[in-house]
C-alpha cells in the first residue's frame, strides 16, 4: 500500500463527520409525549389513533382507569383514556382533529 492510499485518523474522523444527517434532532426524541385528545371511550380513543395513523402520525394510546377498575371510574369521570404523540407532530395532529370535528358537524347539520 503507498503513501497516497494511506488515509490519516484526522482524515477518516472528517469523513465519518461529512456523513453524519445533520438534519436529525436526537433531543426531539428525548421530549415526552403531547396529549392531543382526550377520548371519553375506548371506541372513541380507537377512532382517534386510526384516523392519525391513517395520516402518518405515531400514536400512543393510553387508559385512565386501572384494570380491574378503570371501565367503572374511566366512564363516571367522562375520561377513557389520552391520544398522544411526538410534540412535533402535535400541531398536525390536532390540525387533523379540528378538521375531522367540523366535517362532523356539519354531518350532524
Amino acid at each position: 500500500m503507498s503513501e497516497e492510499d494511506m488515509t490519516t485518523p484526522l482524515e477518516a474522523a472528517a469523513a465519518a463527520e461529512s456523513m453524519v444527517d445533520d438534519s436529525y434532532d436526537a433531543s426531539a426524541d428525548s421530549l415526552p409525549p403531547v396529549v392531543v385528545y382526550t377520548a371519553t371511550s375506548e371506541e372513541d380513543g380507537e377512532i382517534v389513533r386510526g384516523l392519525l395513523e391513517s395520516e402518518g402520525i405515531e400514536v400512543v394510546l393510553t387508559t385512565s382507569g386501572s384494570p380491574v377498575y378503570g371501565q367503572v371510574f374511566g366512564i363516571a369521570e367522562g375520561q377513557w383514556g389520552e391520544v398522544l404523540v411526538a410534540p412535533g407532530d402535535a400541531e398536525r395532529a390536532k390540525a387533523i382533529l379540528a378538521a375531522a370535528s367540523s366535517l362532523e358537524s356539519i354531518d350532524e347539520n
